[in-house]
């Protein structure tokens, strides 16, 4: 999160002092890129861990039915 702050604040006051802006204003929407950077890659940093953690759940649960089918395919042994 921090570091999609600092590459927006960068970003966004790289672009306007070459393209004629005071300090002034290329500060404030400096200021203002670094908050909507910073909560986007928040969200997309969220997005990608909860999508890894499903990934991971149903690997787990698929060889947990690999498993329950391998047991059942095994002949019963009688006594």
């Amino acid at each position: 999160m921090i570091h999609g702050g600092i590459a927006g604040f960068l970003l966004v006051l790289a672009l306007n002092l070459q393209n004629g802006n005071g300090y002034g204003t290329s500060l404030m929407w400096s200021c203002i890129a670094t908050v909507a950077f910073a909560y986007v890659s928040r969200w997309f940093m969220r997005s990608v861990f909860s999508e890894m953690h499903l990934s991971i759940w149903e690997q787990q649960q698929a060889a947990a039915q690999a498993q329950v089918e391998a047991a059942g395919d095994e002949p019963v042994a009688e006594a």
